[in-house]
């Protein structure tokens, strides 16, 4: 049986050394703990960041999607008085037939004035649509329609 033991030994010892063989072989190959990419050089990037877009102005004086234009002054009283008489928004829309609402931010010229709620306007899209619009329009833009007009001079 002592012979055993030390066949046993020997095989134990021999297990212990590919062990450690193995070992040492990964830790030299970075073990996988990115020691390789710290070894490496590093070459530059010569990418350059992508341009930013150039800045696109702000459409002012302008509509929203959703606004009302009616053909005339009689069409868009004709449509606020109804509101106020407690007919729905969507059902007097489509009664005022001579009225529609945009489907998205227009360029506008004013024309006129009637009070706070009726504005005369012409768009600036290719319809050149003239009507008038209950949209509250205020005589300033908006501070970003400021800042970007400003930067341009």
């Amino acid at each position: 049986m002592p012979h055993g033991r030390v066949l046993l030994g020997a095989g134990s010892m021999a297990l212990l050394l590919l062990l450690v063989a193995t070992a040492s072989a990964h830790a030299q190959l970075g073990g996988g703990h990115g020691r390789r990419q710290r070894d490496q050089q590093q070459t530059p990037q010569t990418s350059q960041a992508p341009k930013p877009l150039p800045a696109r102005p702000e459409i002012w004086p302008r509509l929203e999607g959703g606004a009302l234009i009616c053909k005339s002054r009689d069409d868009l009283v004709r449509y606020q008085t109804q509101i106020a008489n407690g007919a729905s928004a969507t059902t007097t829309a489509g009664q005022a037939s001579d009225c529609h609402t945009i489907s998205k931010q227009t360029g506008i010229q004013i024309l006129d004035h009637d009070g706070p709620s009726r504005t005369q306007i012409v768009t600036t899209d290719e319809s050149k649509e003239t009507g008038w619009t209950n949209s509250y329009l205020p005589s300033t833009p908006p501070p970003s329609v400021a800042k970007s007009a400003g930067a341009g001079k």
